[in-house]
């Protein structure tokens, strides 16, 4: 009965999107070879690079790249429905997807000719860690020195391209703006630093550079989209999607208790016992949840697509769409943090067997995924403070 609630749902919010159904139906199909790769990826602490190629041939690093351009095009709640599915499966794959599709959103704020050079095609997946953590320095020649030091690049071992935050000035003297530093691999250093208690195939390694020369057209903005339409403007496209992960971790988690239960239960029934009314009733309550979180995630993220496609230049709607989305994502990662560890509580000793289920895996990649900023109980204060008609404080909000 889940699948059919969960499905029941997706009509509502999706049944017109044959694109998405497309891609949905392919995960659904290779989910036992997805599954292999993400339990080669756990002990690699990296996806395999057969792996990497059956997502890149079959469009998986495009989701969020135009239809014009070659990609699958998909909306924001599109992508998000997407890796929901991957994360059912395992959740290191669905992370490396979302960060590797941002290509199709980064291509959307740079040149005509960086465009062409770095996005020249479909396919390609991009890495790195975008808050300004590096320094670049004008040069004053149409070129600028970049050095820094980034974290969490996800992905980067496979990655076409590698994007680098940096605080960009031009005279010593200037306070710096935030920009995006495009960067070939070869001209950075990745450190084999990723030994983590959770979402070790995400292989989100440390990089780093020093004095690095690069044309400053190869730095961005994302408040200076070039191109037009939802998917570059506002600035938090790269984010918009992630709430798909913790939702389809935390649904994974609930049917692995509910096949459990269902056994057992029918087990009872059939020597004449009857069910626990504690296990039977947090089943009950951990689909509402979900549910419901589901719900909040996808009419956020449709509402959001609806505002900036129909009304971009009205900055009030724009903005209360920006920080209602960034609130939900928020609550989908901590809360789904809580109902993976319930739907585990209600195996009890029996889950702890990793031949049995996948459960103590995502207990720990949810752990690690809600450390990102966006799940982060802090960006609470940044949502309270825009809703009382505060200035934003952060990057993305």
């Amino acid at each position: 009965m889940l699948e059919t609630m969960l499905r029941q749902q997706d009509h509502h919010y999706f049944a017109a999107d044959a694109r998405l159904h497309e891609i949905l139906d392919w995960i659904s199909a290779h989910a036992d070879a997805l599954a292999e790769f993400g339990a080669e990826a756990r002990q690699a602490r990296q996806l395999p690079l057969a792996c990497v190629a059956l997502l890149r041939e079959n469009g998986l690093f495009d989701l969020a790249l135009d239809a014009d351009a070659g990609g699958v095009g998909l909306t924001s709640a599109g992508q998000a429905r997407a890796l929901e599915e991957l994360a059912k499966i395992d959740a290191s794959i669905s992370w490396c997807v979302m960060i590797g599709m941002d290509s199709g959103i980064y291509r959307g704020f740079v040149s005509d000719d960086v465009r062409k050079e770095y996005f020249p095609r479909p396919g390609l997946a991009t890495a790195g860690w975008v808050h300004p953590q590096g320094r670049a320095e004008d040069l004053g020649d149409g070129t600028c020195r970049i050095s820094g030091r980034w974290q969490f690049a996800s992905g980067i071992d496979h990655a076409d391209v590698v994007m680098a935050g940096v605080l960009y000035k031009q005279h010593e003297q200037d306070s710096g703006s935030w920009r995006i530093a495009v960067l070939d691999k070869t001209q950075v250093t990745i450190e084999d630093t990723w030994h983590t208690w959770g979402l070790q195939g995400s292989g989100s390694q440390h990089y780093h550079a020093e004095n690095l020369i690069i044309p400053t057209e190869r730095t961005l903005s994302l408040f200076e989209p070039t191109l037009p339409g939802p998917m570059h403007h506002p600035h938090d496209g790269i984010l918009r999607k992630m709430a798909g992960i913790p939702l389809g971790t935390a649904i994974g988690a609930l049917q692995v208790a509910v096949d459990a239960t269902t056994k057992k239960t029918a087990g009872l029934r059939d020597n004449g016992g009857h069910a626990n009314d504690r296990v039977l009733n947090n089943v009950g309550r951990i689909t509402g949840d979900i549910l419901a979180l589901r719900a909040a995630v996808y009419d956020s993220l449709t509402q959001a697509w609806t505002v900036y496609t129909d009304t971009p230049e009205n900055t009030e709607e724009v903005q209360a769409a920006l920080v209602a989305t960034a609130a939900v994502r928020q609550r989908a990662f901590r809360r789904c943090r809580e109902l993976v560890l319930d739907a585990a509580d209600l195996l009890g000793a029996r889950g702890v067997y990793t031949a049995s289920s996948d459960l103590g895996a995502r207990v720990t990649d949810m752990q690690v995924m809600t450390q990102h900023a966006v799940g982060q109980e802090s960006l609470l204060d940044l949502v309270g403070n825009r809703i009382v008609g505060g200035d934003a404080t952060d990057a993305f909000l």
